[in-house]
């Protein structure tokens, strides 16, 4: 695999060798594993069997149309909660000390027609290495091409637009995911400039016979034995992922896009010019951090500075670990950005508004307000 990489000018504050001494000393304090504890386990088996019984229950064929879209409704959330709260921990392997067990996990996103492998690239290679440097994180760069004004393009006008059509594009994220995105990470064999890789073997067999039997589980058996229309099976598909897409929308997007979003640029030799510690601290945002609903159902998303910067322990721990975390910032003077849920996604709708009013010339997205290091 060949990596285009950057360093950070800055060393690491004593505020950041401070908080990993906190954080190490809650485990040994408590006599508690960073993994996943009963509750994780327990909720995981719930989500399996939801997921599970509701692709059962609309199999069946022993319910009207109506119905079934609404089966399809909660399989479609089974879905978006299996990513979340599974396969995501398993990825950075933070659910199992066993590697094994965490690489079984890791392939539960077959089942919601997602790759392991392009998922792991994705989101742990680049998006945690890159978090909105828009040269190197796909996310970031997808938005800046997308939300920006650019007198260049054909459809400038419509891009001073975002906060209006956005949403409704947010509702299509996992049908882009699965169907074009994977296909594009996978057969170009490269995320932008930032990384060239070669799948082997296994992985090239793996990879078009999940997607497959994705489709033959989605779309091609409830076609052959249910009672109703071809159309109703893609319009059913359409309406479960476009809840789906939204609400995962909501949580994954925000926490890296808020009204004062900073997307720091590498320069010319290579470097950031902060740390990697202040890097989480000045592109992240946390939401209803307090919340143990909201940390049930999305997996920690929402305490999304304290996983960037421990991204190898599980989310039922995000809660106690993100005050420690708030405490020690606050102690050395940096700035923690949080809000509430609803705050989040006003924000959001903020940011998509500004970047349509701005034309942001390359290399230069919204660098203000960087956080200077204070060792």
């Amino acid at each position: 695999m060949e990596v285009k990489t950057f360093k950070y000018r800055n060393k690491e504050e004593e505020a950041y060798r401070i908080l990993k001494k906190r954080v190490n000393q809650y485990f040994k304090d408590r006599g508690i594993s960073k993994f996943a504890n009963t509750q994780v386990i327990v909720k995981a088996i719930f989500i399996v069997l939801t997921f599970i019984g509701s692709y059962a229950l609309i199999m069946s064929n022993h319910f009207s149309p109506f119905v079934m879209l609404l089966l399809a409704i909660v399989f479609g959330i089974a879905s978006l909660m299996l990513g979340f709260n599974i396969g995501h921990d398993a990825a950075h392997n933070a659910f199992s000390p066993n590697p094994r067990v965490n690489n079984f996990l890791t392939s539960t996103v077959y089942a919601i027609g997602s790759s392991p492998y392009v998922w792991k690239i994705r989101h742990n290679l680049n998006h945690h290495a890159n978090s909105n440097i828009p040269e190197y994180d796909w996310t970031a760069y997808a938005h800046k091409k997308i939300l920006t004004g650019d007198s260049n393009k054909i459809i400038s006008k419509l891009s001073h637009y975002p906060h209006i059509y956005t949403p409704f594009l947010y509702s299509f994220y996992f049908i882009f995911l699965t169907f074009y995105k994977d296909f594009e990470i996978f057969y170009t064999n490269k995320i932008g400039d930032a990384y060239h890789f070669k799948p082997n073997l296994t992985e090239q067999i793996l990879f078009p016979a999940s997607k497959l039997i994705y489709i033959t589980f989605i779309f091609i058996l409830p076609m052959l034995f249910l009672s109703v229309t071809w159309w109703q099976v893609i319009i059913g598909y359409l309406i479960m992922h476009m809840v789906g897409g939204f609400i995962f929308a909501l949580v994954a997007i925000p926490p890296h896009m808020t009204e004062d979003a900073v997307f720091p640029t590498v320069n010319e030799e290579g470097y950031l010019n902060h740390s990697r510690f202040t890097h989480n601290l000045d592109t992240t945002t946390d939401f209803a951090r307090k919340s143990v609903v909201v940390n049930w159902i999305f997996g920690g998303f929402n305490t999304h500075v304290i996983h960037h910067l421990f991204p190898n322990i599980c989310h039922v721990h995000y809660i106690a670990l993100s005050q420690i975390l708030k405490d020690t910032v606050e102690e050395y003077g940096f700035n923690y950005k949080e809000t509430s849920l609803w705050g989040a996604a006003l924000s959001h709708y903020k940011f998509l508004k500004k970047m349509g009013q701005t034309t942001i010339p390359n290399n230069s997205v919204c660098t203000e307000n960087l956080q200077t290091s204070k060792n």
